[in-house]
């Protein structure tokens, strides 16, 4: 699995929003460096192709990361976001 680099401070945004504790979200963070996930540093063309699918689709710079990224890699997106899903000529795995 390979993810934007800013990943996982989303993630934790996310959870933050929801009003974990401290110790929840700690957990949270620590998973989040275990999981297995490869974190793509953020290239001139990643950020070329985000900000081109940011304004053709509608999305933020940060949100287009994530097919942006399936793009460049021509792998799979895996996403519950169907803008993300809609944002991409790659394959997609819509999740619920």
């Amino acid at each position: 699995m390979v993810a934007p680099a800013h990943m996982p401070a989303e993630v934790l945004n996310g959870l933050h929003s929801r009003k974990l504790t401290t110790a929840e979200m700690a957990v949270a963070a620590r998973a989040l460096g275990e999981v297995g996930i490869t974190y793509a540093d953020w290239t001139t063309n990643l950020l070329a192709e985000s900000a081109s699918l940011a304004a053709r689709h509608g999305l933020t710079v940060n949100d287009a990361l994530f097919p942006a990224l399936a793009c460049l890699l021509d792998c799979e997106l895996v996403t519950a976001d169907r803008a993300h899903a809609r944002a991409t000529e790659c394959s997609v795995r819509l999740i619920r």
